[in-house]
Formats: structure tokens, C-alpha cells, sequence
């Protein structure tokens, strides 16, 4: 029991640290922030007979002053625009490829042209597409010059949605912080994300749509639960069907579970992609490490005390809630080779990564048709399914929770969990700083999720070892110990959230020097 209590307070106080640390460099970032998006705002929500620039910076001029409003853009209706940069996008790939090819071998390229009414001929393909470009780049200007002229209007092309900038960063914080309308959907303002990570096609979706779509992603997300589980147990009943031998029958189930996991994210994106409508692609990998954590902490952690049926577990718990500690009591302890196993296949997916071996296909594939540097760049970046933000994430906190959860049933777990990080450390340390192209990020939203998630871990071990003292202990008084300690992190965990102020740039830092 003391040594139950050791650990949540260990933890407790390493994740309380850490977030003290990471508030400096959090808010070293948003002073570093440049202009002019550390002066600028994203408006969601504007009623309609306001939606237009004019009518929005009249809105913010009377509300503020009319002297701290520098710029006003509104989001349109670029459908029409946004199909035909595609087009001379796709058709300067095409240019690309026949110069390549003419360089390559020294003719010029030729392909059939079919148009209606007019007999099949052969064209030279670099004047063609030159040609094709030059017509689409007047159609582009004719739109957006159609699209300016709209947008003076209330309405019409104009969306929702806008971003103003400010002349100072007093005045964004206090924009933030207002509440304009009692109506908590209208005039929304936050923090605006990077530029090249804006979800152009989402600002533009109608609110309705939106929570029609959510819904049905939600009902999406909860069917793969229910489904995943009887996948699982099939692979690993497969894996075991087959006798090659002990280093086999040891390794094979986790394999099949890790295999199988590699592919959840690619789902979940999926999901993600076609029912939420998140305003920046850093947001899709935020909510991504969120249901990959949560899928994780049911199907790898708990998936021995689940057993086949998810949702027959999940009504044995909302039936009778203090059954958990018991449930998890008879049934984990008797996993602790499984993890074992499972961090140390996870060694060789981390040595695996540093081949990059799906980049350097895709590089081997464009030099075909593209020179080398060009090549190169559309090789990158890796797939943000697996190996984003957000998928590797929620993988790295698992296997920190796998060493905390089962470190007091098996002393072994931890110090494979230690190898595992110390490898991590290692290959991710080359592979980000020095491999992989550099993302933009939202400036610590994934640190403050995996500390959350690490507390919540801490708590799921103070559920499992409560049962197995009041299982095994010879009276009440570890077990209540244990209690105690789940109470005191519960505690840590609500005190994390309300406590640690890390969004904004405290207003004190900036009401005296704007910077």
C-alpha cells in the first residue's frame, strides 16, 4: 500500500513539474509569435446580417475602438476558384513530366488529344499544357476579381467566419476574454492556427451540417469500438492456432495486436476527416491522439479484463461501477508476460521507423517521372496517420502507462518500458530533428494532453491496485490506503486542469510592452 501511494505521488509530482516547465517555454513561444498572426483572431459565428468586412470591423470598432482594428478578412465561397487552381495545379504536374521527359531524352513529348466534334490528334505536350495553364490563369483572375467585388455585399459569397487584426496584443486578449452575444455560437473569437494549417473547406461548412456530421461521426466511432474488440481476439486466437515454436507463441499475439493497431489511425482519420469539421489540420491530430489514447487504454491495457465483448462489459460497469477495481483485480495481473512482450516488440517498430522506408519508396516512384529535387520534396512528408503528432503520441503515453499500471505486479515492466524510451529517445531524437520535414504545431496542446492522459493512467492504477488489496490484503486497511490515494490523484488530476493557465499569454506580460 505504501508503495501503491509512492507512485501516485511520484507521478503527481514529475507531471506537475514538467507542466511549470513547459509554461516557460509556452509562453516564450506566444511572445516569439510573429506578426501578423500574434495580433490576429478568428471570428466564428457572425449572424448573418453582419456578414460582411465592413460590417464586422464596424462591430469591432464600436465594441473596442475604431483605431486598434487594422485588417478584416472574411472567409468566402471559393468552390468555383479553389476547383480551377486545382486544375492549372494538375495541369502544371503535366508540364513538369513532359519537360522532365524532354530533358531525360532529349525529344520533345507528344500525347492524343480528343476533344468533341473534333477528330482524335496528336499535340506537342509542353506547348499544350503552357497553352491550358495560361488560359486557366485568366479564368482565375476573372473569379477573383467576381468574388472581391461580391464580398463588399452583406451576405452572398461572404461565410461566418473572419479574421481580424489588431494593432496590438492588449486588444486580442481583450477579445477573447468578451463575450459578445448571449448566444454562445455567435461571434466566438479564439486564437487563429498557422496559416498553412487552416481548413479552408471547413470554415465555409454550414453549422448545421456541421452537427448533423458530427453525429453521425460519433455513431461511427462508437461502432468501431464495438467491432474492434471480436478483431483482435480473432488475430491473436490465430497467431496462437499456428505452433512455430516458443519465441513464436510469445511474440506472435502482440505482433498481430501491434500490426493491427498501425492501421487504427488511418480509420480514425478517416472519420475525422469526413464528420468533424475541425478549422486546423493540427486539430484533426489533436483529436486523433485523443481516441487513439482511449483506444488504446481499452484494447491494450484493459483488453485481457474486456475480454471479447466490449459492450457487455461496459454494461457489467455502468450496472454495478465499484465491480471495476474487482474485475480488473482478477484479470490483469494474470497479463503482465502479454506487456512484457509488447514493449519489447515495440523496440523494433521504433528501429524500424528510422528507415523511412514508405518515403523512400514514394522518392523512388516520383523520380520516374520528376528530377530529383522535385522528387524529393513530394516524398515528403510521412504518412500523419501513423506517424503524426497525434498517432505517435498517444502510442509513446501507452507505453509509459503500461510501466506505471503493471510496475508493482511485475518489477521487470518498468525496466523494459525504460529501454523502450531510452530508444525512443534515440531514433525520434534523429528522425525529427534531422529526417522528417518541420510541422507547424498549436505551441503545446499535445504536451498537456499526454500529461492528462498520464494522470489519468495514474488514476486507472490506483483502481487496479485497490481491488487486488482488498482481493488478497488480510484486512481493509491497504485497500483503504489505496482508496486514498486514488482520491488524492482524482484530486491532482481536477487541480491540473483548472490550475495551470496555459492558453493565453498572461495579460500581465503584456500590458505594459506590447511585443
Amino acid at each position: 500500500a505504501m508503495y501503491v501511494a509512492y507512485v501516485c505521488w511520484t507521478v503527481k509530482t514529475v507531471v506537475y513539474k514538467a507542466q511549470e516547465q513547459f509554461l516557460l517555454h509556452r509562453f516564450r513561444w506566444l511572445k516569439k509569435l510573429p506578426h501578423p498572426r500574434s495580433r490576429t483572431v478568428m471570428v466564428e459565428g457572425i449572424p448573418r446580417d453582419c456578414c460582411s468586412a465592413d460590417k464586422v470591423r464596424e462591430f469591432f470598432a464600436a465594441a473596442l475602438s475604431s483605431d486598434v482594428i487594422e485588417e478584416v478578412h472574411i472567409v468566402k465561397q471559393t468552390k468555383t476558384l479553389e476547383k480551377m487552381v486545382e486544375s492549372r495545379q494538375g495541369l502544371f504536374d503535366l508540364k513538369q513530366q513532359a519537360e522532365f521527359k524532354l530533358e531525360k531524352d532529349g525529344t520533345r513529348p507528344e500525347h492524343l488529344v480528343v476533344e468533341v466534334g473534333k477528330v482524335p490528334h496528336k499535340v506537342d505536350s509542353i506547348n499544350h499544357y503552357t497553352e491550358q495553364v495560361a488560359k486557366l490563369e485568366a479564368d482565375i483572375t476573372e473569379e477573383f476579381h467576381r468574388l472581391t467585388k461580391e464580398s463588399e455585399k452583406v451576405g452572398d459569397s461572404n461565410c461566418s467566419n473572419a479574421f481580424v487584426t489588431f494593432s496590438d496584443r492588449k486588444h486580442v486578449e481583450m477579445a477573447k476574454e468578451l463575450d459578445f452575444s448571449p448566444d454562445e455560437d455567435e461571434w466566438v473569437v479564439t486564437e487563429p492556427p498557422e496559416l498553412s494549417m487552416v481548413r479552408w473547406g471547413e470554415l465555409r461548412t454550414d453549422q448545421d451540417i456541421q452537427t448533423a456530421s458530427e453525429l453521425v461521426g460519433y455513431a461511427a466511432v462508437f461502432g468501431l469500438y464495438a467491432a474492434f474488440m471480436p478483431i483482435c481476439v480473432g488475430i491473436t486466437n490465430l497467431a496462437n492456432s499456428v505452433d512455430l515454436g516458443p519465441l513464436w507463441a510469445s511474440l506472435a499475439p502482440t505482433m498481430g495486436l501491434t500490426i493491427f493497431l498501425s492501421f487504427l489511425p488511418t480509420v480514425l482519420i478517416l472519420i475525422i476527416d469526413n464528420f468533424y469539421s475541425l478549422r486546423c489540420s493540427s486539430r484533426v491530430q489533436e483529436k486523433l491522439l485523443v481516441w487513439y489514447y482511449w483506444f488504446q487504454v481499452i484494447f491494450v491495457l484493459l483488453v485481457t479484463a474486456i475480454g471479447n465483448n466490449f459492450i457487455s462489459f461496459c454494461e457489467a460497469v455502468a450496472s454495478n461501477p465499484l465491480q471495476l477495481p474487482h474485475i480488473l483485480a482478477a484479470e490483469l495481473p494474470k497479463a503482465t508476460h502479454f506487456y512484457m512482450n509488447f514493449l519489447v516488440v515495440q523496440w523494433s517498430t521504433h528501429v524500424i521507423n528510422l528507415l523511412r522506408y514508405v518515403n523512400l519508396a514514394k522518392f523512388l516512384g516520383f523520380s520516374a517521372l520528376y528530377p530529383e529535387e522535385e522528387a524529393k520534396k513530394r516524398a515528403e512528408p510521412e504518412d500523419q496517420d501513423y506517424y503524426g503528432f497525434g498517432s505517435r503520441s498517444a502510442r509513446w503515453t501507452i507505453n509509459l502507462l503500461i510501466g506505471v499500471v503493471f510496475g508493482t505486479l511485475n518489477p521487470t515492466i518498468p525496466i523494459l518500458a525504460l529501454v523502450n524510451f531510452l530508444i525512443c529517445r534515440t531514433v525520434y531524437g534523429y528522425l525529427i530533428v534531422a529526417a522528417e520535414t518541420k510541422k507547424p504545431d498549436l505551441g503545446g496542446n499535445f504536451w498537456v494532453k499526454n500529461l492528462n492522459h498520464v494522470l489519468q493512467g495514474a488514476i486507472l492504477y490506483t483502481i487496479l491496485m485497490t481491488g487486488i488489496l482488498l482481493e488478497r490484503a488480510p484486512n481493509f486497511i491497504p485497500g483503504a490506503v489505496s482508496v486514498t490515494c486514488l482520491l488524492y490523484l482524482a484530486r491532482s488530476y481536477w487541480y491540473f486542469e483548472k490550475h495551470y493557465r496555459w492558453q493565453a499569454l498572461p495579460f500581465v506580460e503584456i500590458m505594459y510592452k506590447d511585443k
